[in-house]
């Protein structure tokens, strides 16, 4: 992607990012919100502010009111807090409970106060650590993304040496001649999407786009779980579209991959579509270089449980992984 550096990996590569990689943004500490969905998620909420809308105000404070009600333990994680009210609130309408929010109204405000958060810690920034991972990817490899933000749509803006912006992004269309990016499969939706029935149409036409706004829809349309997010539900129903194209084509392109590169993606246990997801995608590992960047043990062995036949690489830090990656990372085609 970059003439000026004519190295790039032998053999397809797989890049898998998480929320730990979005995380890791090297603007991270620059604003007064860090990339969030980790372990702070209410504390994010309460640091909000110039919220663009009283709608959008009113719904953060609900969640905030909300998140109050559960253990402290839970009111940190966007995950856990999100399938706890949304579980709680299925139950009373199967019993036929009344209850303050519906299971829909739960999408809503969480759907809405995550893209508020996700703007207000990205901003239009270009994560630097990003743009050395991708400056490194051949348009013939594959990045499969767990997030909802836009940073490699910003990385690829910043690199992007004139290719045109298109459905092919996204892997939706054959690119033109002379795209040059890998596709991005974001298996759980994307804040610059829409949700249109079976479809998930792109609200950014083009590069400029991301230079005028920022690229994050408002999501005030719709309502239930009419949004092109797909929140932490407890049975991920991957199997019905718009949902099981985007992960069968991704699948499909991570097949055969030499060099897996996972940066920040924990694989929770609880997540088997995934972990089954990345088995059968590389058989187990087989003649496969696995790199897993990410500070915790826990993460590491279950990416070596999920892929045990592959060599293994491991790093506890992005800086580690750049001052001394793994020879085939830095090897030519």
């Amino acid at each position: 992607m970059n003439p000026s550096n004519p190295k790039v990996p032998s053999g397809r590569t797989l890049l898998v990012l998480g929320a730990g990689a979005s995380r890791a943004v090297s603007y991270n500490h620059e604003g007064r919100i860090p990339s969030p969905l980790d372990g702070d998620f209410r504390d994010l909420l309460s640091r909000l502010n110039k919220i663009p809308g009283k709608s959008l105000e009113n719904d953060i404070r609900e969640v905030i009111r909300l998140l109050g009600g559960l253990p402290l333990h839970l009111q940190k994680s966007m995950e856990r807090s999100f399938y706890t009210l949304h579980l709680r609130a299925l139950m009373s309408k199967t019993l036929g409970v009344k209850s303050d929010q519906s299971e829909s109204d739960i999408v809503r405000l969480f759907a809405r106060v995550i893209g508020a958060l996700l703007r207000d810690a990205h901003g239009k920034r270009v994560c630097k650590k990003h743009q050395v991972l991708f400056e490194r990817l051949k348009q013939s490899d594959c990045i499969i993304l767990f997030n909802y933000d836009l940073v490699p749509e910003r990385v690829f803006k910043s690199i992007r040496d004139d290719s045109p912006w298109g459905d092919w992004v996204y892997a939706r269309k054959a690119p033109k001649p002379n795209y040059r990016f890998p596709p991005l499969f974001k298996l759980h939706g994307s804040m610059n999407w829409r949700r249109d029935g079976e479809k998930l149409p792109i609200n950014t036409k083009a590069w400029s786009d991301f230079e005028k706004a920022y690229g994050y829809a408002a999501h005030s349309h719709g309502s239930g779980t009419d949004f092109p997010i797909f929140l932490p539900f407890w049975d991920k129903r991957i199997e019905k579209n718009p949902w099981k194209e985007i992960w069968v084509n991704a699948f499909n392109r991570a097949k055969g991959s030499r060099n897996v590169i996972v940066w920040g993606y924990s694989l929770p246990h609880t997540d088997i579509k995934s972990e089954r997801f990345f088995d059968l995608a590389l058989k187990s590992g087989e003649a496969v270089h696995l790199c897993v960047i990410d500070p915790s043990n826990s993460t590491k062995d279950r990416w070596r449980e999920t892929l045990p036949m592959a060599s293994w690489y491991s790093y506890d830090s992005f800086e580690k992984f750049e001052s001394d990656p793994p020879e085939w990372w830095t090897s030519k085609d």
